[in-house]
Order: C-alpha cells, then sequence, then structure tokens
C-alpha cells in the first residue's frame, strides 16, 4: 500500500530531551515541565504522550507507533522492504512473518526491534531500511533520542538546541524548530549529533 502524501502531512511528532545531569536525581520532578514544553509545541488533548524525567514524546493520534514500555518509535512513510526484514528478524517460522504483515504498525515494531538489537549501535539502523521514511525512537530508559529521514525525504525533520541545551527533534515546523533546521535528506540525529546514512547494505 502506498501511504497519500496527506497522511504523511498529518502524522506528527515532537521529542524534547533536556540536557543531561551529572547526577540522575537533577533530572527527576521534571516531568511536569516536559509536559508543558511539548503542550507549547501545538499538541492537544489527542495527542500520545510519552514522559520520563530525561525526556518526552509527543505522537499525534493515529500515528504508525510502537512502545514496548522501553522504547516508542513513531514512524511516517512507508518501508518497502518489510517482509525480507520480518524473514530476518523470524527465519524459522513463515507464518509468524504472514501474521506480522497483517498488523497495522509493522514497521514501527521492525524499527522499535532492530534498535533493541543493535543495542550502542543505532545508527547501523538506516542502512537496513528501504523506503520513504521519517521516524524518531525515544528510548525512555536509556534517555536518548534517535531519528532519520531517507535519501528522498517526502517528510521534513527539524533538529534544535534551545539556549537552556534543550534538544528538540520534530517532523514539523514550531517556534524552536523553523526552516533553518532542517535536517537534510540522507541524514540521522543521534542525540545531538547530526549525520549522514552509512552506506546500504546489500
Amino acid at each position: 500500500m502506498t501511504v497519500e502524501m496527506d497522511e504523511l502531512r498529518t502524522t506528527r511528532f515532537v521529542c524534547v530531551c533536556p540536557p543531561k545531569e551529572l547526577h540522575d536525581g537533577a533530572r527527576r520532578g521534571r516531568t511536569e515541565e516536559i509536559r508543558a514544553q511539548l503542550a507549547n509545541m501545538g499538541f492537544d488533548g489527542d495527542a500520545r504522550l510519552f514522559l520520563g524525567d530525561g525526556g518526552g514524546l509527543a505522537v499525534s493520534s493515529g500515528s504508525e507507533l510502537f512502545d514496548d514500555g522501553k522504547v516508542v518509535v513513531a514512524f511516517c512513510g512507508e518501508l518497502t522492504n518489510k517482509e525480507a526484514l520480518l524473514q530476518k528478524l523470524l527465519p524459522d517460522d513463515d507464518q509468524a512473518v504472514a501474521d506480522q504483515m497483517k498488523e497495522d504498525n509493522v514497521a514501527a515494531k521492525l524499527i522499535g526491534k532492530l534498535y533493541e538489537q543493535l543495542g550502542e549501535h543505532p545508527q547501523g539502523l538506516v542502512g537496513k531500511l528501504r523506503g520513504t521514511y521519517t521516524f524518531i525512537i525515544f528510548d525512555i530508559e536509556q534517555v536518548r533520542m534517535f531519528a532519520a529521514r531517507d535519501y528522498s525525504g517526502p517528510t521534513p525533520l527539524y533538529q534544535s538546541r534551545l539556549a537552556d541545551g534543550t534538544t528538540v527533534l520534530s517532523n514539523y515546523m514550531t517556534q524552536e524548530c523553523d526552516a533553518d533546521s532542517e535536517v537534510p535528506v540522507g541524514h540521522y540525529v543521534y542525540g545531538a549529533r547530526r549525520c549522514s546514512f552509512p552506506l546500504p547494505e546489500s
């Protein structure tokens, strides 16, 4: 199924991550502050919020989403190699692959599982994906963000850094993320770093 451009534009996400402190205790009690930051970026009561003392993610209702309590993935677009990726994850179970392909959030789920497999090297994830997409991963336990925009780039990705050191990532323009903060196509953002994609896997 091809994802229409109107659908791509209505899938919105924004993630904020204040600077990490030397002591975990310094981040405690910031949940309401993070909630207020997200509310100021245009999300209403229909949004899904994922909050922690070290960051937060807001995702528009109806978005393709994966959430296992530790990692949240918001995905916008289409993966053209979903079945091949599932066969690698489930090499001995054709029925499980077929069942997974019928699920609504299969792309977000695949990205979440690949991220968990790659551990400390999530940048290897983008080399495994084929398609048209923008996505963000919010790791609640590790308090880190990973986002990517494919080479064709029909949906944008923005990255900015506020005066207090807070990193903001979104796929739509806000007061904090304007046209000057747009991430180029074929790039990913890991924490505050912006890098071009590695060579794709064959």
